[in-house]
């Protein structure tokens, strides 16, 4: 073959190869191309995906924390009602009396210094909260004036929560239960301008309540908010009973120390048997000076109205 034919050759076979090499070379170039990585779209489309799905999860846990949270709350409320409720029941256990009169008018009857035997003052170094409510007020022997529960909007920056809180103004008491009786504590069981108002439980609800039930016998259910306490004529006879019959400014029925002083003062005796019960005994006395007979109520009966009025008022 001449010289030229054989250069000719060699050129159009090199042009071959280097055009095979080119091609070959542009499929891998396309194929390393395509694996590169993930397009915008792609991109745009795993990251809304991943938004939806963490934000499910998000809601889904905070979900179940609130819950967590509103039930561990629902549980604490009812551990503290439960408390409130036996410190309550166990001061209600010393009382001599419960009272029925909770007029501002009654509670401020101050002591008439013209009697000897007894002491008539109530509750005169008591001072009601504006908005507040006395709900349930106790005469404890040795005690110098009656213990009041009340219900109140909680004060200005006050660490209590409302709407409302249920207090005790009282004297102080020590770690065993017993009240103060140390003459240099201002809190003592014989100094109730000391006497200070203390929360017992708070976030008690405000909502009006009304009973089937005519406390005050007006001829009107009773209605009341967050804590209630009712005394009532037993016999429903709506007699009055017998008065004070010795004239000591107490109805009694056995001779009691009504002013804690150590005296027991002379009892009265019931003239006659006002219920129809067969026997003129103390239940034909008005013991509480309602104008009703006297006061029989339990104190488990006693304790069933607050446990009541507690868990279906306390705000969950």
């Amino acid at each position: 073959m001449p010289e030229y034919q054989k250069t000719i050759f060699n050129f159009i076979a090199n042009k071959t190869v280097l055009n095979m090499k080119n091609k070959e070379f542009y499929k891998l170039l396309k194929k390393t191309k395509s694996n590169s990585g993930f397009t915008l779209t792609e991109l745009l489309v795993g990251l809304f995906m991943s938004i939806f799905v963490i934000g499910a999860l998000g809601f889904g846990l905070m979900t179940v924390l609130a819950s967590s949270q509103s039930e561990g709350s629902k549980t604490a409320a009812r551990n503290e009602t439960g408390r409130a409720l036996d410190f309550i029941s166990d001061e209600m256990r010393r009382a001599q009396a419960i009272e029925v009169d909770m007029s501002s008018s009654y509670l401020d009857t101050a002591n008439d210094t013209s009697t000897t035997l007894i002491n008539e003052e109530v509750a005169p170094d008591f001072t009601l909260p504006a908005d507040g409510k006395v709900s349930l007020v106790l005469q404890i022997p040795g005690v110098s004036q009656r213990i009041i529960y009340f219900v109140a909007p909680p004060a200005a920056n006050s660490p209590w929560k409302g709407p409302l809180v249920i207090y005790r103004w009282g004297p102080e008491l020590k770690a065993d239960g017993s009240y103060v009786t140390d003459s240099t504590k201002a809190g003592r069981v014989n100094n109730p301008f000391g006497w200070t108002k203390e929360a017992l439980i708070d976030k008690v609800d405000n909502t009006d309540q009304s009973l089937d039930l005519d406390c005050d016998d007006n001829g009107t259910d009773d209605s009341y908010q967050g804590f209630f306490a009712c005394v009532i004529d037993n016999d429903a006879d709506g007699v009055t009973e017998t008065a004070d019959s010795n004239d000591d400014g107490f109805v009694l029925a056995v001779a009691t120390d009504v002013d804690g002083d150590g005296t027991k003062e002379t009892a009265d005796t019931a003239s006659a048997d006002v219920n129809d019960d067969g026997t003129t005994d103390s239940k034909d006395l008005d013991m509480n000076e309602d104008g009703k007979q006297t006061l029989k109520i339990t104190q488990m009966q006693m304790v069933n109205q607050l446990q009541h009025s507690f868990f279906s008022l306390v705000k969950q």
